[in-house]
Order: C-alpha cells, then structure tokens, then sequence
C-alpha cells in the first residue's frame, strides 16, 4: 500500500494513509510525504495484535473499525476523491458508499487467486465437497485443478473461519468497488486476465500504473 501511495504522490496526488497500528499512532505525521491518520480498532493499547487470538482482533476491527474510520472522514480538513483498501478490510467499501467516494481495492496476489475466490464466493463453479474431494475443476482462463492444487479456502478442510469469512464478505461486496488493482504481469498471467476483461467481473481491473494515470487525467480535467 506504501508502495502504491508513493507512486500517487510522485504524480502530484495528496495521499493520507489511515491505520489502525498503535506503533504509528505517535509516529510523525508524515511518512515520505504520505498523511498519516490513527482510527482506533477497539482494542486496548497493551493488547498484542501479533500473538493473541487473530480472531479478536479481526471481530473487533470489523466491528469498530467502520465507526471509527468513517468518524475519522468526517473529521478530517481534506475531501476524499478515493478510497483504496486492502482485502483484509471489506468493510471499508461500506464506508466509501456511506460518504459516495469512490472505492478501489488492492489486490496483491495473484489475479490467479482472485479468479478462483470471485468464481467459489459468488458460486459460479462447482468446487471440492468431502465426498467429491476427487473431482477436477476448471475455470474461466485457468488449466484443470485437483483439489490438492487449489487454495485451502475454497476446500472443505480449511480451518481458518475468520479469513474465510472476510473473503466471502470482499466477494459478496464487489458491487461496491469501481476498481480492482491487480498486480500482475500480462505475460505470467495473460489467459486469466483476458479472461477476466471478458467477463467484465465485479469491479473493473486495472494495474495500478494505469489506474494512476486514469487519476492524473481526471485531475487535470476537473
């Protein structure tokens, strides 16, 4: 996300980070000429997010955070023109329809995964039960799977609820996004990509580089 905000900002763009992370609370106000701005997670100052229940943390965040966020929007001096999240914070796109900004995602895996969650989320294809753990399957612009080649999250052993239910919320959500940020290259990813534009999903993609420059345009045009 630093990397993103930076290439914004080298286009003349202001760019205000929001965090949640108690050790840039007292940070400087700046990171490379990025704004910083703290929203609280509901969470004690003390609590240590690194090796306590991932779960608590995730719940309170969900919980507290779109309050605190959306408290923090309403506060700040600036007009958003934007709002870039991360998929481990879906809601943020709630909060981006509630002030009618503008809301892109940033995928940083491959466009590879997120064929495979858009298609398992939103029940497009048939996938792996415990009594059809044999089956193939094939999706738009991917080769043939087994079951052992595909993410553990789509599978009906996978043991982590918390970050199944954030997927399912992203991919249940994508109405709410105008763009997604892939970040890819065309040559290792060329069949999924293709296919992906052609099926127009949810959320338009664009590399971040392009996005950028969609940006500087309608700046210069406002």
């Amino acid at each position: 996300m630093l990397r993103l905000g930076h290439l914004l900002l080298s286009k003349g763009l202001h760019v205000t980070l929001a965090t949640h992370d108690h050790a840039l609370k007292h940070h400087s106000s700046t990171v490379g000429g990025i704004h910083l701005e703290f929203f609280s997670d509901g969470l004690p100052k003390d609590y240590n997010r690194q090796t306590n229940d991932f779960n608590v943390y995730m719940n309170s965040l969900s919980q507290n955070g779109p309050v605190n966020l959306s408290a923090m929007i309403r506060s700040h001096p600036r007009k958003f023109s934007c709002i870039i999240n991360t998929p481990f914070v879906p809601w943020a796109a709630d909060v981006a329809a509630e002030f009618q900004i503008p809301c892109a995602m940033l995928w940083i895996q491959p466009c590879t995964l997120y064929q495979i969650y858009y298609c398992f989320y939103n029940r497009l294809n048939v996938f792996p039960t415990e009594t059809t753990l044999d089956m193939h399957v094939k999706l738009p612009g991917l080769p043939l799977f087994t079951s052992d080649e595909l993410p553990s999250f789509v599978l009906p052993s996978n043991t982590f609820p918390t970050l199944d239910s954030i997927l399912n919320e992203v991919f249940q959500n994508m109405r709410k996004i105008k763009w997604v940020l892939g970040n890819s290259f065309m040559e290792l990813e060329k069949d999924v990509i293709e296919s992906m534009n052609d099926a127009v999903l949810a959320g338009r993609t664009a590399r971040p580089r392009r996005f950028v420059r969609k940006i500087e345009r309608n700046r210069r045009g406002s």
